[in-house]
This record gives structure tokens, sequence and C-alpha cells, in this order.
């Protein structure tokens, strides 16, 4: 696998609707927010973290896949997707985990 070492773009809206109006981040997660109130993710899936992916793929351990295997499973979750079923949502937040819980 190679890894990018500079800028990538990564999202193009397609419509006005699309484009971001709010983001945040972790060190493994991306929750965007789009201006039709619609909430897209990136990143690791570790604990169905993403909110768009079954336990089972969230349970993959990538390192384990054959390579072309785990470029599709990275490329899927490295691709910004919106969260089935959240909708009509006005801001998002980042949680941090402080030892054993969030704040």
């Amino acid at each position: 696998m190679k890894y990018q070492k500079t800028p990538a773009c990564v999202y193009q809206p397609a419509s006005p609707e699309d484009r971001i109006v709010d983001i945040q981040s972790s060190g493994d997660h991306v929750a965007m927010l789009s201006a039709d109130e619609r909430v897209l993710t990136m990143g690791t899936a570790d604990g169905g973290c993403l909110g768009r992916f079954t336990k089972d793929e969230c349970a993959i351990k990538t390192n384990e896949l054959p390579e072309e295997e785990k470029t599709a499973h990275l490329r899927r979750m490295l691709t910004p997707g919106v969260v089935p079923g959240l909708t009509g949502v006005k801001s998002i937040g980042v949680v941090r985990d402080v030892g054993d819980r969030a704040v």
C-alpha cells in the first residue's frame, strides 16, 4: 500500500446541497455535515465508529487481508459516505476518549 504524502481531494460535492458546512475529526475518524443536513463519515471503522458499516465489516482486521482486498477495504473506509438514517442534523461535535471514558 502507498501512502499519500500530499493533500488529496477525497470529496467533491455533486450539488450545492452536498457541500460540507461543518467538519469534526479525531485521530482516526472524520465526520462531516452537508448543507442538506446529512452526516458523512470516513476513517477507521473500529467498533462501528463510522455508523455506516455492519458489525462484521468493522471486525475485519485490515492487516490480515490479502493485498488486493486490503486496498479495496481501506478505500471503502476512507471514502466519505452518508450515515444511513441520520438526517436533519444541525451540527456535529467530536467525542474524545480519556482513559476508559468518552468526554
